[in-house]
């Protein structure tokens, strides 16, 4: 009885032991492959390597979009807009001109809502309505959807034909903070590679943003679409894979 005891006791320090061990090879391969990545990014021309994505969402907005193209194209700087597809109809002109000065253009759903309390055919509806209203400014497809409230689940993983796109720098600037404090939040946190969540329907969100660029372009960094970052830093986008930054 002993004895069997002794084999259950081995066997199982066995099973942990080797648990062990792949957790352990499983962290170091990762560990090897940031490495490696760090390594190619280092190789880089500058302007990639100093590359940030800004984001607008739940555009367009008459007063507040157009004043941000306007900023942007002062600027040299190409943006992702977010849009969501009911605030299209009578913004037409918003967002050709997007598409024509180079910015990416990307699915927020039709009418923004959590796409978690949706079935699988309603996440869908909601997604083609919301690209419909797109492509008739638009001929180009769009290649990425943003969840409303980030919320991303199975269901939608499982079917959507696109990359879900969130973000790794958070400005709530939707909580009524002023121009001055996004732009500095956007400052001391953004750094290469990440992606930054903004809102163009409010001015002072435009305001804070235009400011932030002014500031990080003079430090090195170089504003891209989501597209451009990833396909600069050789990551081909996957239908139904979640990204935030690189």
């Amino acid at each position: 009885m002993k004895k069997s005891i002794s084999w259950i006791i081995i066997g199982m320090c066995m099973i942990i032991g080797a648990g062990a061990l792949i957790k352990y090879h499983q962290f170091a391969a990762t560990e090897t492959m940031l490495v490696m990545r760090d390594e190619v990014t280092a190789q880089m021309p500058e302007e990639i390597q100093k590359e940030i994505a800004i984001t607008f969402d739940d555009g367009p907005k008459r007063g507040t979009t157009d004043v941000l193209l306007d900023g942007l194209k002062e600027r040299n700087v190409s943006a992702t807009f977010f849009l969501i597809g009911m605030q299209v109809s009578g913004l037409e002109d918003l967002v050709q001109r997007m598409a024509k000065e180079g910015h990416q253009i990307g699915n927020h759903t039709f009418s923004h809502v959590n796409l978690n309390t949706l079935d699988a055919y309603k996440q869908n509806e909601e997604i083609t309505m919301c690209s419909q209203n797109i492509r008739q400014c638009v001929e180009r497809e769009q290649v990425c959807v943003r969840p409303p409230y980030g919320e991303v689940n199975e269901c939608l993983r499982a079917w959507v034909g696109a990359p879900l796109i969130l973000w790794s720098v958070d400005t709530n600037d939707w909580t009524g903070k002023t121009a001055d404090e996004i732009a500095d939040y956007i400052v001391s946190e953004a750094t290469a590679g990440d992606i930054i969540l903004l809102h163009d329907i409010y001015e002072n969100s435009v305001q804070g943003a235009l400011m932030a660029i002014d500031r990080m372009q003079a430090q090195g960094y170089v504003f891209v679409t989501v597209e451009k970052m990833f396909a600069d830093h050789g990551i081909i986008l996957e239908n139904g894979k979640v990204y935030r930054k690189i």
